[in-house]
């Protein structure tokens, strides 16, 4: 990664304005692209550990997020950011197509 980008900034050493301005833009997305590389293990471990904990305490997941969220903390900004987003909505989605096809598909058997 740091050898491409390296390779990249060299480009842009060129006198071309246009390619210069492609060029920051693709270092900008490969940045971006390590970051969220960088986040995925420490987000599916906060994952994992969300769903053993709904499994040891039965408790409705509203009712954990609550009991771990601070006020302007980190979870509240990903929260606020997810609904900002619609996540809710999308998994709402999800979860109902999800149960009327398994409905529709034991209505065949």
């Amino acid at each position: 990664m740091k050898a491409c980008i390296e390779q990249v900034q060299e480009v842009t050493n060129d006198s071309d304005y246009r390619k210069n301005i492609a060029w920051e833009k693709l270092i900008s997305r490969l940045y971006t692209l390590e970051e969220i590389n960088q986040a995925q293990e420490p987000t599916l471990h906060a994952i994992a550990g969300s769903v053993e904990l709904i499994f040891q305490t039965h408790e409705h997941p509203a009712v954990l997020r609550n009991k771990v969220t601070s006020p302007g903390g980190i979870t509240a900004a990903g929260l606020y950011e997810l609904e900002k987003g619609g996540m809710s909505t999308v998994i709402s989605n999800v979860v109902l197509t999800a149960l009327n096809h398994t409905q529709q598909l034991s209505h065949m058997s």
